[in-house]
């Protein structure tokens, strides 16, 4: 959700981006490009999606350090990858980085918190969350997707992808 939110809002509203790589200055919506705007959504989302969380008791309240911290580190992984290799290489599409990201990010977030409890069960949730919210995101600030490109995945998919999530969830919970 971080780098969804991130590139998203900094491609929108950002009013100075950077190359991740040179910090020099560059096109919003450029791969690897980063912005202050875009960052603190960033954070604002790793932080929501961590406190709900908190609130529906999946990590506890020691954990919201290490989440924002695992969501940092792979928001800006996704970045580097964003700036060195996607357009170099053609299977390296949006959805594909996303997706490392998002393992990247629940990998991180869970070697932080080693001994936290069910490391499996985490990850799977984590996986499932990053990819569901990353497609709603993308689909609710179109002003970020100018011309707006076809999505693969849409609102529909994330009611329905939702709901794997949650029989997901009651059955890694019994």
């Amino acid at each position: 959700l971080s780098d969804t939110c991130a590139s998203e809002i900094g491609k929108a509203y950002g009013t100075k981006t950077y190359m991740i790589t040179t910090l020099r200055e560059c096109k919003a919506g450029e791969e690897g490009g980063v912005s202050l705007e875009g960052t603190v959504a960033g954070f604002v989302g790793s932080l929501v999606l961590t406190l709900y969380g908190c609130a529906c008791g999946v990590v506890g309240a020691g954990a919201i350090l290490p989440c924002l911290l695992a969501a940092f580190i792979a928001t800006n992984i996704e970045s580097l990858i964003g700036a060195s290799a996607q357009g170099r290489i053609a299977w390296l599409t949006n959805e594909v980085v996303n997706f490392i990201m998002t393992v990247i990010g629940a990998f991180a977030g869970y070697t932080v918190l080693a001994g936290a409890g069910d490391v499996l069960t985490g990850f799977v949730l984590a996986v499932f969350a990053g990819l569901l919210l990353t497609a709603t995101i993308e689909d609710i600030v179109p002003e970020a997707d100018q011309p707006k490109a076809k999505r693969r995945i849409s609102s529909p998919s994330f009611a329905l992808g939702f709901g794997a999530l949650l029989l997901t969830s009651a059955y890694l919970g019994q």
